[in-house]
């Protein structure tokens, strides 16, 4: 209520106070009559972010938001204009491109839907019975496993376009489905704290692993599916030997480096380097063989969900709860760029003092900001998703 009333009375102070007299570029008032001459200073995006892919090509970053579906450039972050976009029919749960790149899995409402995004078109959908926060495909592409929840687990046969498998059991629904990588195992959690490995071939289990104390969020294989490593909000990640299901080390922060709970893993394209992301915006590159953190990097705010690798590894892009989109150089460990919105409900909105430029804020607590006139426009440029770190303030 006290910042309601403190915006209520900002607005009414500047509906009375003049505008500044002294400005390098002379801008008017805002009035009905020069209303239709606004102009966009700084885009935000529209939607809350949630999920992030690059394509496998490592030329497009997915972003999935809560109106849809964002393909950025990822050598041009910082483009002027809007980026292509999915609009979907239905709140979007979780996203996942084809090996080859030729379809992106969009969970929307009941339904998966796979889209073209060179086209933007939709070639296919199929009924899955509920929103799916997490997509995965098979390394072939022949299967898409799909995250029911307590609805257990659909593995979709993608050349019959069929139902090949339904895995039963209370699955962890905001937890990732992963692949190993010659195609033969699928890695979930349930909501016991268990990880579960099962067989691509039918569904069936292949084996349980119990180690964890909280909810295991993501996993990773190594390149020769020998090993399994798993994130965890119980302040670890840890390594299992696949075929015993044996725990063969924790990776847990030191009395130096504080490392709380781990939402996102991702490991290098070459396998050699281990990154996962935490509370507080922290990004932790792993030195696996002495079982502690190698160097921490990261925003400092919010909870990063979810990583990935670029194709040959030099870039990490990272979405967090802020919320945003941060792309990073992988051996500096410095921000690219960033999406600074994606902005949702509006629920607030003011006048500079000048009268000339609006600040819209959003349920994210992120601000856009619009104007009017040429000079305005000239100078930042309208449809701007994105801004460098230089240009943040």
């Amino acid at each position: 209520m006290k910042l309601l009333l403190a915006l209520v009375l900002t607005i009414i102070l500047l509906a009375v106070l003049p505008p500044a007299s002294a400005q390098e570029v002379p801008r008017g008032i805002l009035t009905p009559e020069n209303g239709s001459q606004l102009i966009e200073l700084i885009r935000l995006g529209r939607g809350a972010t949630d999920r992030v892919a690059y394509s496998p090509d490592g030329g497009t970053i997915a972003v999935l938001s809560s109106v849809g579906v964002w393909l950025y450039p990822a050598d041009t972050l910082n483009t002027p204009t809007e980026p292509p976009f999915i609009v979907t029919t239905d709140d979007p749960g979780g996203l996942a491109y084809m090996p080859d790149g030729g379809l992106l899995a969009i969970s929307v409402g009941q339904k998966v839907e796979l889209w073209n995004p060179a086209t933007l078109e939709l070639a296919a959908s199929f009924d899955a019975g509920r929103t799916a926060s997490s997509l995965a495909f098979s390394p072939d592409g022949m299967l898409l496993a799909v995250n029911l929840g307590s609805s257990g687990v659909l593995l979709w046969d993608m050349v019959a376009g069929v139902a090949k498998a339904t895995i039963s059991g209370s699955i962890q629904g905001d937890a990732e489905l992963v692949f190993s990588p010659d195609g033969t195992l699928l890695a979930g959690s349930t909501t016991d704290y268990k990880v579960h490995l099962w067989r691509a071939t039918d569904g069936t289990e292949a084996a349980v692993i119990s180690g964890h104390t909280r909810y295991v969020y993501d996993f990773v294989f190594s390149p020769d599916t020998s090993v399994l490593v798993t994130a965890s909000y119980d302040e670890s990640v840890r390594l299992w030997d696949v075929a015993s299901g044996a725990e063969l080390g924790a990776l847990a922060g030191t009395d130096a480096q504080r490392v709380r709970g781990a939402f996102a893993l991702a490991a290098s394209p070459d396998g050699n380097t281990l990154v996962s992301g935490h509370n507080d915006g922290l990004i932790v590159v792993w030195d696996v063989n002495a079982k502690a953190p190698g160097r921490v990097f990261g925003l400092g705010a919010g909870d990063v969900r979810d990583l990935a690798f670029n194709a040959d590894g030099s870039q990490l892009v990272s979405v967090s709860t802020l919320p945003s989109l941060t792309l990073w150089d992988f051996a500096a460990g410095t921000e690219i760029a960033s999406a600074v919105g994606h902005t949702p409900v509006m629920t607030a909105i003011a006048f500079s003092p000048d009268s000339a430029q609006l600040a819209v804020g959003g349920y994210d607590e992120t601000l856009s900001a619009v104007g009017y006139g040429v000079d305005a426009g000239t100078a930042h440029g309208a449809g701007n998703c994105f801004r460098t770190v230089d240009e943040r303030a």
